[in-house]
């Protein structure tokens, strides 16, 4: 028997740490990795709307309504287009 394995999504929180000098009154705050500024959306679900877009090319719709029933995850057209535009030769 061949079966697929169940598929959940993992969610990471980024938090950035703010401070304000008790001195001088300057405040400061981390940035986030380069990597994480481009998308909410890691490169794993990138790579796989990508393909859902060039290799089985799926509508808009289709794409969405298919990561929302096979693995729970809302994601907008608007994201959906933005990640086909990084993908694009």
């Amino acid at each position: 028997m061949i079966e697929i394995p169940p598929i959940t999504p993992l969610v990471s929180c980024h938090q950035l740490h703010r401070l304000v000098c008790p001195c001088c009154s300057t405040r400061t705050c981390a940035t986030l990795p380069p990597v994480l500024e481009l998308s909410r959306y890691g490169p794993l679900l990138s790579v796989l709307v990508g393909l859902l877009g060039s290799a089985f090319p799926l509508s808009f719709s289709k794409t969405q309504a298919l990561l929302d029933q096979l693995l729970w995850v809302e994601i907008s057209r608007g994201a959906i287009a933005a990640i086909r535009q990084r993908f694009r030769p």
